[in-house]
């Protein structure tokens, strides 16, 4: 399973494979890749959105002083400056401001609670592909954990075995049906062995 994420610049690329994921970033100035194992990943999510107040305000404030240096340098009668680079340096600050203005707030999806965090853009390419794909990461990360200590082997020491279980039980890998179930069941082995 494959998301592939974009957001200005920045192109973000994530494969599931059958016990990691594998993650492609790529920024204007660079190409990074990685791989996480999907039993360092936590099974909890946050959603975040950054909002843009302090662009607005940067925006506002950008573009009256650019304005303001027009109005105000064009009106002086010393013309202490030449009227072309006014309207440069004016249209400079009109232009920043304009271009703060196109930023979007952004909205984040993060997978914590374990070892290792993940970050998805929630809206690119759309939330409800990009929950999916979250709600799969998370399944799946508990299908490895699940397959990696819950190997039932009679020659494991009880205590052992039983604070495995328990772990699980306590970061709900397994619910409390499946850990009742799986205690029997390595207590039977047990006895037969």
């Amino acid at each position: 399973m494959k998301l592939s994420q974009k957001r200005g610049h920045k192109r973000c690329e994530f494969e599931l494979r059958e016990d990691s994921i594998w993650i492609k970033l790529k920024t204007f100035s660079a190409t990074k890749e990685w791989t996480v194992k999907l039993e360092n990943l936590g099974d909890q999510t946050v959603t975040q959105r950054n909002p843009k107040t302090i662009g607005v305000i940067f925006t506002l404030l950008s573009g009256a002083f650019g304005l303001f240096f027009i109005f105000v340098n064009l009106t002086d009668k010393k013309h202490t400056m030449e009227p072309w680079a006014v309207i440069a340096i004016g249209l400079f600050y009109i232009l920043i401001a304009y271009i703060i203005s196109l930023n979007k707030s952004t909205r984040e999806i993060r997978i914590v609670g374990g070892e290792e965090s993940l970050i998805f853009f929630l809206d690119s390419p759309s939330e409800e592909e990009v929950r999916k794909f979250v709600d799969e990461v998370i399944a799946r990360s508990k299908e490895v954990i699940m397959e990696k200590y819950v190997a039932l082997d009679p020659d494991v020491p009880e205590e052992v075995m039983m604070n495995r279980l328990n772990w699980l039980r306590n970061h709900n890998i397994i619910t409390e049906a499946k850990y009742s179930e799986l205690k029997k069941e390595y207590q039977s082995s047990r006895l037969i062995n």
